[in-house]
């Protein structure tokens, strides 16, 4: 898939077809011309990490975005992306949180990412691959 010509806004992605209009008034071209949907979550706070409820509900978001747009007869690519970036470990999210996540990212199916100090984490390949 190509993405010149595309038009971004944050968040989502759409095919160069939508021509700068992606008011909510126009929801039909809007949908049709949606590649890509992104929820973002980054470690930004002090003293508190990146915990897996908050992010599993982006994921469920973004699941409830592409059941939207299927009933529309239409599709795009559901990522949920994870920079979990804080310089020390115990603000970083737990192992068995970014598992719970990446289980429940598979299951809706959502594609996920995760990218830390340390490692990353990429389903985005296998999902595109499934759809």
């Amino acid at each position: 898939m190509s993405f010149i010509g595309a038009e971004p806004i944050p968040g989502v992605l759409f095919s160069p077809d939508i021509a700068g209009d992606w008011r909510r008034r126009s929801s039909k071209s809007t949908l049709k011309a949606l590649l890509l949907a992104i929820e973002i979550q980054a470690s930004e706070r002090a003293q508190s990490w990146l915990r897996s409820g908050e992010i599993m509900r982006d994921i469920e978001k973004l699941a409830a975005h592409v059941e939207e747009a299927n009933a529309r007869k239409t599709n795009f690519a559901p990522v949920m992306l994870v920079i979990d970036t804080a310089p020390d470990p115990v603000e970083r999210m737990t192992h068995t949180g970014l598992k719970q996540s990446m289980n429940h990212a598979a299951a809706l199916p959502v594609g996920f990412m995760y990218i830390s100090r340390d490692s990353t984490e990429d389903t985005v390949s296998a999902f595109r691959e499934r759809a």
